[in-house]
């Protein structure tokens, strides 16, 4: 799976509850440009360090839409479209 993806779903799964980090992504992304999900596609190490944050909060918020649009019980579908070389762009 991509990066965004991935990093994402972590900080998701180590939640108490889902949303509980909105607050902080949505600050950290506050008048920070949305990136394409391409260009989160690689190892966020390999960012920019000034981008590395935005980056983490932008797949949070990226896998909460998804979560909360699509419910959880899809993400296996999602997993099986993608390693059939479907895309979420």
């Amino acid at each position: 799976v991509p990066a965004w993806l991935n990093e994402g779903l972590a900080m998701w799964a180590e939640e108490e509850s889902s949303g509980d980090r909105r607050a902080w992504a949505e600050q950290t992304m506050a008048g920070q440009p949305v990136q394409a999900l391409a260009a989160l596609a690689r190892p966020f190490a390999t960012l920019p360090p000034e981008n590395v944050q935005p980056a983490y909060a932008q797949a949070y918020l990226t896998v909460l839409f998804l979560l909360e649009q699509y419910d959880e019980r899809r993400l296996p579908r999602l997993f099986e479209a993608m390693r059939r070389g479907g895309s979420l762009e």
